[in-house]
């Protein structure tokens, strides 16, 4: 955040003094021109009289600028100084800002002395920051400022720098580690020595520092707690030379007390020489060589007010077991030790638990009463495991399932809390094996604050003490850091529950080898209860207890645990529980207790259609999973309120089964007709271009084209339903233009067809080529399972909902995850055909005359023969090659007075190309095979431009042409052989 107070003082520019101004002789000169050039015109001596009013009006332009230039002056003059003024109150301002800064930071013995009590006391002390565990108040007096002042210079801006420079009565800082003299009468130097021990003792505690040494007239000291030696302990001594420099040696930190300079030895960076009683000049040396020098003003403390100040230590650390000494606990406690004989749970909000042994006896810890919150920390090994799984099973032997459940976070495998599944107070297990299941229960942890919010708005309670029918839910994460790296932006979700968790009945003990880094300050701060098992540096112990004491516990004893409650550290053993204890524990409880859960069971595998809620309009799909919302409810697509659906997935991934349940779902709406295509791409043809016909009315000239209204489809006002399944394997079936044909077809339905009662369903294996354009015209997507994550994210789906091996039916919807309904019978699937639809043949004797456009005419006409041949009782077929066709108009009549049999003329395009007079004189009267032919060498021949229908790849299709324009399928197959 920007601070104000560190941007510069800016000084404005002192003013310019009065600049000479010069004489106008240009415009005093001017007039005299002026005139004298009237007077040569004139010759009238009174023009001469102008010529004095250059001079004249000169000299006043030069009186006027001299005066309004000094009063400029004065008036810049005094805004300057109030100007100036107001910086120098600034500069107050700004030093006192930093005054109450320096003094927050820097606790003198006096303010330490002054506190109210010992317990105040302990609050405050012993979480000093490791960097400045060791920095003390040598005494109060003038520092460089932080204050910044830029600007012009003057002699304005040079007095404004000096009074910023420097910022008066704040406290000096002296790094005790570099050893402090004290120059004087003894009386007065044991009185500041006094004050600098009492800071160093109320900094660090008792495992993180040791008084190894004092002079023989401090008998209080006597009773500091830090008189006892510890390993991995910073020592300090104060002492009086000449008598004591023979003791002086390797001590951390050095006091000495000297009535002369030269009597303080030269590793003593800083000597504060007294000149009074309660003044001094501070000789410091900093680390990089340079010496300066401070006049102090100086604190004496009393042998009385030191002697009440160890009292109060020694009675902490005697409250937060610090005395006697760790050595005393034991190795290895067991559930049952440390738990029997507990004494109840207190009556009102309170969660207390048995975690082991400390040196006063049994360790309790409550989460509601200390917490609301706790956060744990520990290396590999050294029993963070352990320590959960007793504090869970202790709270669920001490209270019901209805007061208490939990939810166990192990993202470790969950190995660690498999034992305690068996409990009734627990509602679920989450792991780092499903990132699904765990990401959607994360999830509903967020619904569940919403819940409990709610809830206790509706009762018109303040906390969940004064709402019976919520049970607290303590929520314990083993490997908190391997849970952020996985899920990051859980942080911020458990920074809510932490802010919120006292009153909504939600704790977190969170667990994690190194909390430095990955605890964040917003949720550090509400943890109160804190403890650490062994670690291996003392920022880790120090990031959690405020002290350095977990990293000196020993290695060789898992379960070695340091406390820091709201009295203070306090070291224990954690009790070891054993899956007989927890079994026991369950035992206790009536099995299958109804618990909330906050969130429900994963979406199952297979979902009937009858097991699902019947809504009053629209079409069932499946289960949507809400976790969100605490829910799971019925998949309900309304065509005509959602508009059309494209269902992408790859094979077997559950599209036809989905098309086969709208299908079925379809059949209990009457307000529906469902036309399903399957891969007959004749029968896509017919369906997408009889409805698409509809979107628009038709010219009246237009030639009716086979499957358009009036083919017997009709829809008697009912909405249509199309279920298209495989498109893209449908159109890779036929030509690029009939693909994009059919194509372009189907998008017309999907755009046009809701405002005429006709609704899409499309599914595809994969948007590219061809289907690329189908998202952009649908309502909704039915994203099933796809073959790698880029597909999917192409597909518009979102990364967070991409599942690897995703099971048959398990899809994603709008965002949600849908299980769709499983298949049912045979008759909704759609059917696998292996040929298109069957074509009614050509019966030669429909007509007399028939006109033959072949690329293969030669195969043709022997076909037609060999059909001769082979039926001698039917009426023989002529067939005629076009060389051998009249050259004149010849009409069916004239064909029928010729013979009685239908003729048959057959040709490839070119001839009839040739002969197009012929083709144009013959087409009206007869009807017209085009066999073989592109769309292209249709037109061209035929001059019909409306797209005639699609013919699938096989042998023997054609188009026939009859004689009143009607274009359709026919086989010629039985005629080709």
């Amino acid at each position: 955040m920007h601070d104000p107070t560190d941007e510069p003082i800016l000084v404005p520019a002192e003013p310019a003094g009065l600049a000479r101004s010069s004489f106008p002789v240009v415009a005093s000169l001017a007039p005299v021109v002026a005139a004298v050039a009237i007077w040569a015109l004139t010759r009238s001596p009174f023009v001469l009289v102008f010529a004095l009013l250059g001079p004249v009006i000169a000299v006043a332009s030069v009186v006027d600028n001299r005066w309004s230039a000094r009063r400029r002056l004065r008036a810049d003059t005094a805004a300057y100084r109030a100007e100036l003024e107001k910086l120098h109150d600034q500069v107050d301002e700004r030093h006192a800002a930093e005054r109450r800064s320096r003094n927050a930071l820097s606790a003198s013995a006096r303010q330490i002395l002054d506190a109210e009590d010992a317990s105040a006391i302990g609050f405050a002390r012993w979480r000093v920051p490791v960097e400045r565990r060791f920095v003390v108040v040598a005494g109060r007096g003038s520092q460089p400022s932080v204050v910044r002042v830029d600007g012009p210079s003057g002699e304005g801006a040079a007095k404004l720098r000096d009074r910023a420079g420097m910022v008066p009565d704040v406290p000096v800082d002296v790094d005790a580690l570099r050893g402090i003299g004290v120059v004087g009468s003894p009386l007065v130097t044991h009185a500041v020595a006094r004050g600098l021990l009492v800071q160093l003792c109320a900094a660090a505690g008792p495992e993180a520092l040791t008084v190894v040494g004092v002079p023989p007239s401090w008998a209080w000291a006597s009773a500091l707690p830090h008189r006892r030696a510890r390993d991995g302990a910073s020592s300090v001594r104060v002492a009086e030379v000449p008598a004591d420099a023979a003791t002086l040696g390797s001590e951390d930190i050095l006091v000495v007390l000297a009535d002369r300079m030269d009597r303080i030895p030269p590793r003593c960076a800083a000597v504060i020489e007294l000149t009074g009683v309660a003044t001094a000049i501070l000789h410091r040396t900093t680390a990089a060589g340079n010496a300066d020098q401070v006049r102090l003003a100086l604190e004496l403390i009393s042998a009385a007010e030191s002697r009440q100040f160890a009292e109060n230590l020694a009675a902490l650390a005697l409250e937060a077991g610090r005395d006697p000494d760790d050595t005393e606990l034991p190795d290895t406690v067991s559930f049952v030790e440390a738990s029997a004989g507990a004494a109840p749970p207190a009556g009102g909000p309170s969660l207390s638990a048995v975690l082991g042994s400390s040196a006063a006896g049994r360790a309790l810890v409550d989460i509601v009463a200390d917490g609301p919150h706790a956060i744990v920390g520990g290396t590999t090994g050294s029993g963070k495991s352990e320590l959960l799984v007793t504090w869970v099973a202790s709270i669920a032997e001490r209270y019901p399932p209805d007061v208490v459940t939990l939810l166990l976070v192990d993202f470790k495998g969950g190995a660690a809390f498999a034992p305690l599944t068996g409990l009734p107070h627990v509602v679920g297990v989450l792991t780092d094996l499903d990132p699904g299941s765990a990401a959607r229960a994360l999830e509903s942890l967020r619904a569940e604050v919403r819940y409990r919010e709610q809830r206790l708005r509706e009762l018109g309670a303040r906390d969940i003490g004064q709402a019976p029918d919520l049970a607290r839910l303590v929520i314990v994460v083993d490997e908190f850091a391997a849970m952020l790296d996985g899920f990051p932006n859980l942080h911020a979700l458990f920074i809510d529950v932490a802010s919120r968790g006292r009153s909504l009945g939600m704790h977190l003990i969170l667990c994690t080898q190194r909390p430095a880094g990955v605890v964040k300050d917003s949720l550090l701060a509400n943890c109160g209860l804190r403890m650490c098992l062994r670690v291996n540096n003392r920022a880790d112990s120090t990031a959690i207890l405020g002290t350095d004491a977990a990293a000196h516990l020993p290695a060789n004893v898992p379960g070695r645990l340091v406390l820091a409650g709201p009295t203070g550290p306090v070291s224990l053993q954690v009790a070891t529980t054993t899956e007989t204890d927890i079994a026991r524990v369950a035992e206790r409880w009536p099995p299958n207790p109804v618990v909330r859960r906050p969130w429900l069971d994963p979406l199952p595998a297979w979902v009937e259609r009858g097991s699902l809620d019947e809504p009053a309009t629209g079409i069932r799909l499946g289960l949507a999973d809400l976790p969100a919302e605490q829910r799971q409810a019925t998949v309900v697509w309304d065509p005509e309120a959602d508009g059309s659906m494209l269902v992408l997935g790859m094979a077997r991934s559950g599209k036809s089964t989905l098309l086969g349940t709208i299908a079925a779902e379809t059949a209990r709406l009457e307000s529906f007709v469902v036309e399903r295509i399957g891969r007959d791409p004749e029968e896509a043809w017919d369906v997408v271009h009889s409805l698409t016909a509809t979107l628009s009315p038709l010219p009246d000239d237009a030639p009716p084209v086979e499957g358009h209204p009036g083919d017997g489809q009709a829809t008697h006002g009912r909405n249509v339903l199309v279920l298209i399944d495989d498109l893209d394997s449908l159109l890779a079936g036929i030509d690029a233009d009939d693909a994009i044909e059919l194509r372009d077809g189907i998008l017309a339905l999907l755009r046009d067809g809701p405002r005429r009662g006709v609704y899409v369903v499309v599914a595809v294996q994969r948007l590219a080529g061809p289907t690329a354009a189908l998202a952009g015209f649908v309502g909704s997507t039915v994203l099933l399972g796809t073959a790698n994550r880029q597909e999917h994210l192409l597909a518009g789906g979102e990364s967070g909902t991409w599942v690897d091996a995703r099971r048959p039916g398990s899809a994603t919807w709008r965002g949600v995850p849908v299980q769709l309904c499983a298949p049912e019978v045979a008759t909704h699937r759609t059917p696998r055909h292996a040929a298109s639809r069957t074509v009614r043949p050509i019966d030669w004797t429909e007509h007399p005359l028939w006109l033959v456009l072949s690329r293969a005419p030669a195969r043709l006409a022997g076909g037609i023969l060999g059909m001769n041949a082979a039926s001698p009782g039917q009426p023989p077929v002529r067939v005629a090659a076009l060389a051998d066709a009249p050259s004149g108009r010849m009409t069916v009549e004239q064909v029928r007075r010729s013979t009685s049999t239908p003729v048959v003329i057959v040709g490839d395009s070119e001839q009839w190309q040739a002969h197009w007079p012929l083709l144009a004189a013959l087409r009206q009267d007869a009807a017209v095979i085009v066999d073989g032919c592109s769309v292209a060498e249709f037109r061209a021949l035929t001059r019909i431009q409306d797209r005639p229908p699609l013919l699938a790849r096989l042998p023997g299709r054609a188009w026939l042409i009859d004689p009143g324009g009607t274009v359709r399928r026919v086989s010629v197959r039985s005629a080709t052989g």
